[in-house]
């Protein structure tokens, strides 16, 4: 229960600083007269080319079952795994996929925030290549606050991971789905909910 409610009042913060401070700036800076949903790329996806589109959405899909994996092996949380093995495959499944909703809502807002919102501005600025590795290392340095800057080896290699994962997920926004954050969004929530039925399968 205790984790439940420390999970609640993360969503609940992450959603006030990540929708929030995006919504504050384009209500200053654009004074409404851009739709915040197509200024943030909560959008229909204008794709340029269905073969790279569809292409760079398995990428991303694989990227995202292969690091998950890795994660794992390196952080291997004995608990839970022990706790999951002694629940029947039918509550199992129940339980994983309420499991991983709290974390495709979180994820839900940090794209919004940092795709959405600080992704395009630098893209803006700087453009596509340095505007997304900015993002992407920003992206990373926002984990590695969370982890209390925690730099073993383990670690490193988990930043490591999430700021490919970071700049890959920009790739995709910008350059395949025209600007749109749903395409990437939906691809990688869905790697993660395959990642859970792996485990449930092979457990």
């Amino acid at each position: 229960m205790g984790i439940e409610n420390d999970l609640n009042i993360r969503i609940i913060i992450e959603m006030m600083i990540f929708v929030g401070a995006p919504l504050l700036w384009w209500r200053v800076s654009t004074k409404g007269d851009v739709w915040f949903f197509q200024w943030v790329g909560l959008e229909r996806p204008a794709k340029k080319s269905q073969c790279k589109f569809r292409v760079s959405l398995g990428i991303l899909f694989l990227y995202v079952l292969l690091a998950l994996n890795i994660h794992a092996l390196i952080f291997p949380n004995v608990i839970i795994r022990d706790i999951y093995d002694n629940i029947p495959l039918g509550l199992l499944v129940i339980s994983g996929i309420f499991n991983v909703v709290p974390f495709a809502v979180t994820m839900f807002f940090q794209e919004i925030f940092f795709r959405g919102f600080i992704g395009k501005r630098l893209i803006d600025k700087l453009g596509f290549f340095r505007g997304n590795s900015v993002q992407a290392l920003i992206y990373m340095i926002y984990f590695a606050i969370l982890s209390g800057f925690d730099f073993i080896i383990a670690h490193s290699i988990y930043f490591l991971l999430l700021g490919t994962f970071g700049w890959l997920v920009g790739y995709v926004t910008e350059k395949q789905a025209g600007g749109s954050i749903i395409p990437a969004f939906i691809t990688y929530t869905l790697a993660m909910y395959n990642s859970v039925f792996l485990y449930i399968l092979i457990r």
